[in-house]
């Protein structure tokens, strides 16, 4: 790909995708059984024991779950800010990149929704909280109004944004998904 802006913005949304693939990782790890799971985390000569998993997986939610807006607001859908449902973008901001900026029609809520595991009705539901988590219960700091969104929600949701932007993105421009399975196997 020759555009240097459309290049640019294929690589942040690679980076975008290793937080997405992390959240579905730490959605799996928090649906498993409880164990012995502890963490221990270690930069050059320093580490960090603790005896939960929910330092990283904490940081690895809030991530992941502010990837998943980025994604699908990329795609071209947003939560209406009076409805609270799955719709369509109507305008950006003049900074903000958009799939049509890659010369790609933005992406239906019904295209979004027909995403696996499915159904329909479920993935709608489990992207709407997980787009209302990020702008409530992530982005700012709030009273939980019903903003919360729980695993299943959140790995419902990051398999469909993965399956929408290799399918929206990727395969209609004809080009290779990025390898940014970092958490999970591929």
């Amino acid at each position: 790909m020759k555009n240097a802006n459309a290049e640019a913005i294929l690589g942040s949304l690679a980076y975008v995708l290793q937080h997405v693939d992390g959240l579905q990782w730490a959605c799996e790890l928090l649906q498993t059984p409880p164990s012995s799971h502890h963490t221990t985390v270690s930069l050059g000569e320093r580490s960090v024991r603790h005896p939960s998993f929910r330092p990283v997986t904490n940081a690895l939610v809030e991530a992941g779950i502010m990837a998943c807006r980025r994604s699908i607001n990329f795609l071209g859908i947003r939560v209406h800010p009076t409805s609270g449902e799955l719709d369509v973008v109507n305008s950006r901001r003049p900074d903000d990149a958009g799939i049509e900026q890659l010369a790609l029609s933005k992406v239906g809520v019904d295209e979004l929704t027909a995403a696996p595991p499915g159904p329909p009705d479920r993935t709608k539901v489990a992207c709407e909280r997980i787009l209302r988590a990020a702008d409530k219960g992530v982005a700012h700091l709030t009273v939980d109004r019903g903003e919360r969104a729980f695993s299943d929600d959140l790995l419902v949701c990051t398999l469909a944004t993965q399956w929408a932007v290799e399918r929206f993105v990727y395969n209609r421009l004809g080009v290779d998904m990025p390898a940014y399975r970092k958490w999970t196997a591929a």
